[in-house]
């Protein structure tokens, strides 16, 4: 009999984990007409929060860092976000949300939040939505 050892039962359930994630970002895109692209996911995140730094964006977000400054730049010129310097540590840099930012992204989670409000079993849905969320977007202390 087979055994699998750690590392391939968490390849699994990683593996599980991130299609469960595709079924939720199609479900809403099918169903809202949003997508939940990388800077969507970056804008609610620093807009959730007073200032996001990178690292801490890298390690929710589990994306590469080329991706997450691509996506911030993009954010940048487009007026959501403000990059800010430490006064005093000038290789610290953080993130934060302008009101055109919080008003963009409010907007499409309202969109969301409409269209599930449609869903025969959106109870249930947004319960598991819940419990998903909560293994990927664990607040750091």
């Amino acid at each position: 009999m087979d055994t699998l050892n750690s590392e391939q039962i968490n390849e699994s359930l990683i593996k599980q984990l991130y299609d469960i994630k595709l079924g939720f970002d199609y479900l809403l895109e099918s169903k809202s007409g949003e997508i939940l692209d990388v800077k969507s996911k970056v804008l609610y995140l620093i807009s959730t929060h007073e200032v996001s730094t990178p690292k801490y964006l890298i390690e929710i977000l589990g994306v590469a860092k080329s991706n997450l400054a691509v996506a911030c730049k993009s954010l940048q010129e487009d007026k959501l976000i403000k990059r800010k310097i430490n006064k005093f540590n000038k290789r610290e840099i953080y993130y934060e949300a302008t009101v055109k930012g919080k008003k963009t992204i409010n907007k499409k989670l309202e969109n969301i939040e409409k269209s599930l409000g449609n869903l025969e079993n959106k109870e249930a849905i947004l319960e598991y939505g819940k419990k998903f969320a909560s293994l990927f977007w664990r607040e750091q202390c």
